[in-house]
């Protein structure tokens, strides 16, 4: 089915259009998700190919790839949207999560509070990315190690 779709995107809008590239993200995830790891990786490769160093739906392609892949996918944001800029928040809160899978409790913590920080001024309180966010820097608040 994804195929398939793969094909009519292509068709469509040509095989260098974001939309594209998106498919090929999703063929990528399902690869990740059923242990197809070399496939999923020639997928993602082939999503970042599409959309190029700078484009900002790059940084949801690497914010699949671990600590390093979530730190470029930060700075691709910040460059493109700014600093303060919300769609930031999930990002943060990501990479807050790998800082705690790797007991880096304060490095965590200063990422989720910067993620609820960027979004409390503009949804509301029960948004679910604020609520997540605010829910992982509550599990990590009064910790050893939290500064």
């Amino acid at each position: 089915m994804l195929l398939a779709t793969l094909e009519l995107a292509e068709r469509t809008v040509g095989p260098r259009a974001s939309d594209v590239a998106e498919v090929c993200n999703v063929l990528g995830m399902t690869g990740k998700y059923t242990g197809r790891f070399d496939e999923a990786e020639a997928w993602y490769r082939r999503a970042l190919y599409i959309l190029g160093p700078d484009h900002p739906d790059v940084a949801d392609v690497y914010n699949l790839g671990g600590l390093d892949h979530a730190r470029r996918s930060l700075a691709i944001k910040e460059d493109v949207l700014g600093r303060d800029h919300p769609e930031l928040a999930m990002t943060l809160n990501n990479l807050g999560l790998l800082r705690q899978e790797r007991d880096e409790r304060a490095e965590a913590l200063r990422l989720f509070t910067r993620a609820v920080t960027s979004l409390e001024h503009l949804v509301e309180d029960d948004h679910p990315v604020l609520s997540a966010c605010r829910a992982h820097r509550t599990a990590l608040q009064g910790l050893p190690g939290t500064g």
